[in-house]
């Protein structure tokens, strides 16, 4: 588990980190058309830079953030339970399998191995391994069903 859906309050993380990427990417663009102008003489290579720089800073930025918040997280993990609330697969080619649960008033999805997924079913208690991130983001370790999961 160590995609950025698994962090609790991701759509935060994401407008935060994304409103540091698009602005590092603007004064980026802002000091190359200071320093090189002539970059941006020809139309098709203008906004080739300006987005490649805008979109691509962003991206990065976002994607460095999600690692560190992991990569340096505090070393204590708690184990909180949680109730399914529902299942869902999703995909064409390579299917995931998906679980939501209700975390801090909203509904959250975790992407979970097929075998776990087979073994759960809504309403079922799981147990996640919540761990506090560099950047005070909680993140889902891990997802392990309790001993009160009745096995198909």
């Amino acid at each position: 588990m160590n995609n950025i859906e698994n962090i609790i309050e991701e759509t935060n993380f994401w407008k935060i980190f994304a409103l540091i990427g698009f602005s590092f990417g603007l004064i980026c663009v802002i000091f190359l058309y200071k320093f090189q102008s002539s970059v941006f003489n020809e139309s098709g290579r203008r906004y080739s830079v300006i987005f490649g720089f805008i979109l691509g800073l962003t991206g990065l930025t976002i994607s460095t953030a999600s690692y560190l918040n992991k990569k340096n997280a505090e070393s204590e993990i708690n184990e909180s339970k949680f109730i399914i609330e529902r299942k869902s697969t999703g995909g064409t080619k390579n299917k995931s399998h998906w679980i939501f649960i209700k975390i801090n008033e909203s509904q959250k999805r975790f992407e979970i191995k097929p075998k776990l997924w087979n073994e759960l079913k809504s309403g079922d208690e799981v147990l996640l391994k919540i761990q506090n991130g560099s950047f005070e983001y909680k993140f889902v370790n891990e997802i392990k069903p309790t001993a009160n999961t009745v096995y198909n």
